[in-house]
C-alpha cells in the first residue's frame, strides 16, 4: 500500500516516535596509523556539526571546516602536509616525536580550523581509536593528559 508520506516519516510512525531527529553527517578530517602511512596512534580526528538546524547547514560546516584545516595544515607543513590518506582526511606526519605517538597535536589543528569557521560550539570533535589495531598493530600506546579549556 503506498501512504504518501516521506520513508523518514513512515519508519517514525512505525517505531511509535513522533519527533524527527536531524542525522547528522561526520566528516573525517585527519587521518592516521595504517589508513594514513603516517605515525598517528588513532585512525581518523572527525567532526559532527551537530548545531546545525538543516543537514545543507550541517554539510556546508563540515566542507568549510575542511577547507579551514587544508590551510592550517599547509601553514604549518607546507603543501606536503596536506595528502589525503585512504578515508579522504588530511594525513599530515604530525608525530615528530621519536619516542612518543601523540594525537594532540592533531586536534590542535582541528580546533584551530574549527576556530578559523567561526562555527565554535556548532562543532563536536570525535575520534576513531581502531582498538583492534592496538592489539594487532605497532601501535604505542601512552597515556596523554589533554587540555581542552
Amino acid at each position: 500500500m503506498y501512504l504518501q508520506v516521506p520513508l523518514y516519516k513512515h519508519i517514525a510512525d512505525l517505531s511509535g516516535r513522533g519527533n524527527h531527529v536531524l542525522p547528522v553527517p561526520a566528516f573525517t578530517l585527519i587521518n592516521g596509523g595504517k589508513h594514513a602511512g603516517n605515525n598517528l596512534a588513532l585512525r581518523d580526528i572527525i567532526v559532527l556539526p551537530i548545531g546545525a538546524k538543516r543537514f545543507e547547514k550541517a554539510m556546508q560546516m563540515g566542507s568549510e571546516t575542511y577547507h579551514h584545516l587544508k590551510a592550517v595544515i599547509t601553514e604549518k607543513f607546507g603543501a606536503q602536509g596536506c595528502n589525503v590518506g585512504e578515508d579522504g582526511g588530511f594525513a599530515p606526519n604530525i608525530s615528530r616525536h621519536e619516542s612518543c605517538l601523540f594525537f594532540e597535536e592533531g586536534l590542535d589543528l582541528v580546533k584551530e580550523a574549527i576556530n578559523r569557521t567561526g562555527y565554535n560550539g556548532k562543532l563536536k570533535i570525535a575520534i576513531d581509536v581502531a582498538a583492534t589495531d592496538f592489539c594487532i598493530g605497532n601501535y604505542l600506546i601512552i597515556f596523554i593528559p589533554l587540555n581542552f579549556a
